[in-house]
């Protein structure tokens, strides 16, 4: 489905009609909270650019200056906002390879940034351009990529996803690096059905063979991103389509182009580099202007100017006019068309031109205890933050698959405490083949006595679970959903699940735990997470000069020879300079025998002597047996200073 008018939901963002029955207006995207899904309202959301004849962007129009027509029939606007994200300067500077990513997702950090899908054309990009290619590519992300946007990266040749949606610029260029190299890419765009509503699934990316991508199947794939961000709601959302070209008839494009067309009726705007240098003349074989041009965008030749071009990319997707209108026809499986105009002489307007209203009744989930609220928020590619979270993930050896703990904290002020309240979470795990494991969806009763209450309101609840899952990479969703307030909240995690099982000398997650932490409320764990750990884990990763942390990890050593494991714990600050060190020594005869030889490590770490910074903790593990029995975890966390007691 190109566009979704989402099946029965509609964000805050766009705001209802109040009860009295009149309307509210759009606050500006800085004070916006992230999206808030509503039931049995269905809007069409619209993003319009509007300039001047000199092609500055115009940004003191008020609704009533948009009159917006459905196949030629005027509607009413419903919700009106002016979006002006900050432009701030980005340091071409980029985090080398040694640094730590976090092993702690969160999503209290509101997104308000922008949200780009950079589709690299491997399948049609001259040999000889690989390397101008990924160099212009690299300049955008390094040069021009806000620290709070979000980018995918997409290749044509395998129609696979090279990195799903991220703002980290060292993954980013990791796969920007893989361009050119033509490996055998499997992953796909990891959008879940989780327990399912019908209708909505997440766009399936097969490989294309041979040298080039030809139109068709190129137009094919450019509509399927497209229609996998036109999913985000309450934003712009760009296609950068980076290419030397492609055969494709004017016929054809000119379809697809259409407000009926696979393109023309996604809300996605889309911008082309060409990156055939700055001597190469147009062919007919280039529709690359034509196709950007159509889409709302503009195209780029790699040559002086480019740079100037990235620029005036990111200002017309940090600077918009956000409409929303309840369409003439729901529900009626047809495409229809859109005209905004602007009562204003002498302007330009840039604005999607169709969508296609899904078709039938409202599907309803397939499985009673989950809402529907609770699977859009499973699918939604950016994270939601009405009700925040932080969410850890840690594999163990376990029988028959690995076994991963599963933290998920939420934060107190956002949750429903009054008497009767109760929140929805559900999870799963989607592999690289786009296959879900795991779901599950749990209803969190939240009737607390009046001192637990107040202990929840200050640091949260934790939840706690085991899932079993194959070796292998996942991207883990996990959403939060309050029914009666109606407000929701999501993140994706990156998970890795190594063979534990398999190998001969292997070390687990490193679980943390906290004096801090042990103020959080437990809501969910089973016995055996109370057997294997020794205290409650923290999902934090920012602790007072005060607290103590506890670090355990299992190591696996199924070597039968008698030897001695060393386990080591370090802390390093920000400038490498070890704050902690402790070394332990393990025969091999101490070994438990749950599931072969088992280590069970604990360290514990005092912060009082650490600084306010930002540290590394490692636990490394080394046999004496072997120089490559060695095994390494490594765990970011922050200092911060102890507030004075009042």
């Amino acid at each position: 489905m190109s566009r979704r008018v989402l099946s029965g939901v509609v964000v805050a963002l766009l705001l209802l009609t109040t009860a009295s029955g009149q309307q509210q207006t759009l606050q500006p995207i800085s004070q916006l909270q992230t999206p808030t899904f509503r039931l049995q309202v269905e809007y069409v959301e619209v993003d319009v650019r509007v300039t001047d004849s000199k092609g500055n962007f115009v940004r003191d129009l008020t609704k009533d200056d948009f009159q917006v027509l459905e196949d030629g029939k005027p509607q009413t606007v419903a919700a009106f906002s002016l979006v002006d994200i900050p432009i701030e300067p980005s340091s071409q500077a980029v985090a080398s390879s040694v640094s730590i990513e976090s092993d702690v997702q969160s999503n209290e950090r509101r997104f308000e940034g922008r949200v780009y899908a950079m589709v690299l054309d491997d399948a049609n990009t001259w040999r000889d351009r690989t390397l101008q290619t990924k160099n212009a590519v690299r300049r955008f992300i390094e040069q021009h990529l806000g620290a709070n946007d979000l980018m995918a990266i997409v290749f044509t040749k395998v129609g696979g996803v090279s990195q799903e949606f991220t703002s980290d610029k060292r993954l980013l260029l990791a796969a920007v690096d893989k361009f050119g190299s033509h490996e055998e890419l499997t992953r796909t765009l990891p959008q879940p059905m989780g327990p399912g509503i019908g209708g909505v699934s997440a766009p399936t990316f097969t490989g294309v063979g041979g040298e080039g991508l030809d139109g068709k199947r190129l137009m094919r794939l450019l509509s399927k991103v497209a229609g996998w961000l036109d999913g985000i709601t309450g934003r712009r959302k760009t296609v950068i389509f980076v290419s030397t070209g492609f055969v494709y008839t004017e016929e054809y494009l000119a379809l697809d182009l259409l407000p009926t067309g696979q393109l023309g009726r996604t809300n996605v705007n889309i911008y082309a580099i060409d990156m055939r240098g700055p001597d190469v003349f147009q062919t007919a074989t280039s529709q690359l202007k034509w196709l950007s041009e159509s889409m709302g965008g503009f195209s780029l030749r790699d040559n002086h100017d480019i740079d100037r071009g990235f620029d005036r990319i990111v200002a017309e997707n940090s600077s918009y006019y956000l409409l929303a209108y309840n369409p003439s026809h729901p529900r009626d499986g047809k495409v229809h068309g859109i005209d905004v105009r602007v009562k204003r002489p002498r302007v330009t307007v840039r604005a999607r031109r169709g969508y296609a209203a899904p078709k039938g009744n409202r599907p309803t989930p397939r499985n009673a205890k989950t809402t529907s609220a609770t699977v859009e928020a499973l699918n939604s590619p950016i994270p939601l933050s009405d009700l925040g979270m932080r969410v850890f993930a840690a594999p163990f050896r376990g029988t028959p698959q690995p076994q991963v703990l599963l933290e998920i904290d939420l934060v107190g002020r956002d949750l429903p405490l009054e008497p009767g309240g109760a929140v929805e979470i559900a999870y799963l795990a989607v592999d690289a083949k786009g296959v879900e494991h795991g779901w599950r969806t749990d209803r969190l009763n939240l009737n607390l006595e009046a001192g637990m209450r107040t202990r929840a309101e200050q640091s949260g609840v934790r939840v706690l679970k085991r899932m079993q899952l194959p070796p292998g990479r996942y991207r883990l969703h996990v959403a939060a959903h309050d029914p009666v307030r109606r407000r929701s909240g999501s993140l994706i995690h990156d998970l890795h699940v190594p063979d534990l099982k398999k190998a001969a000398f292997a070390l687990s997650g490193v679980a943390l735990m906290s004096k801090s932490g042990a103020a959080t409320v437990t809501a969910h764990a089973d016995d055996e997470i109370k057997t294997m750990l020794p205290g409650p884990p923290t999902a934090a990763r920012s602790f007072p000069q005060d607290d103590e942390i506890v670090a355990f990890a299992e190591v696996y050593d199924d070597h039968v020879h008698p030897h001695q494991v060393d386990i080591v714990t370090t802390v390093r600050s920000a400038a490498g300079a070890v704050v902690f060190e402790e070394t332990e020594a393990r025969e091999s005869s101490a070994r438990q025998s749950r599931q072969g030889g088992v280590y069970r490590h604990v360290a514990r770490i005092p912060l009082v002597a650490f600084e306010p910074g930002d540290y590394v903790l490692s636990l490394a593990a080394s046999s004496r047996l072997n120089a490559n029995l060695a095994a390494e975890r490594r765990v970011p966390f922050t200092v911060t200073a102890t507030e004075p007691t009042r």
